[in-house]
């Protein structure tokens, strides 16, 4: 390993400990994205079809990473949301829900 690589693994491995399990959200981070927390009782299951060929790559990563699929999901879905949020926001929709869909699109909404 590279310098640099090896002091980036030790400053991840100490902000690990350092969080302990917690994660550094930004201060407006939305109420959802707070409350997420892995081993909370509080859960709901997702299964998806997915190619053999997706599946086999992620758990070729999970193995190299010694990441759960739970966790490694749990990542990708968060990330998703995050941004889906955010493309939804850039077009300027907000507070856009089910019941609003079909409908005028109002500040209120």
């Amino acid at each position: 390993m590279k310098t640099q690589e090896i002091l980036t693994l030790q400053a991840l491995k100490f902000k690990q400990d350092l969080l302990n399990g917690q994660s550094d959200l930004p201060e407006n981070a939305p109420v959802w994205l707070q409350k997420v927390d892995p081993g909370a009782d509080d859960t709901r299951n997702i299964c998806a079809l997915i190619s053999v060929p997706l599946f086999e790559e992620i758990d070729r990563l999970l193995n190299i990473l010694s990441m759960s699929k739970r966790r490694f999901v749990e990542l990708a879905l968060l990330d998703m949301a995050v941004k889906a949020n955010e493309a939804i926001a850039g077009v300027g929709l907000t507070n856009v829900t089910v019941s609003t869909m079909g409908q005028i699109p109002t500040d209120e909404a």
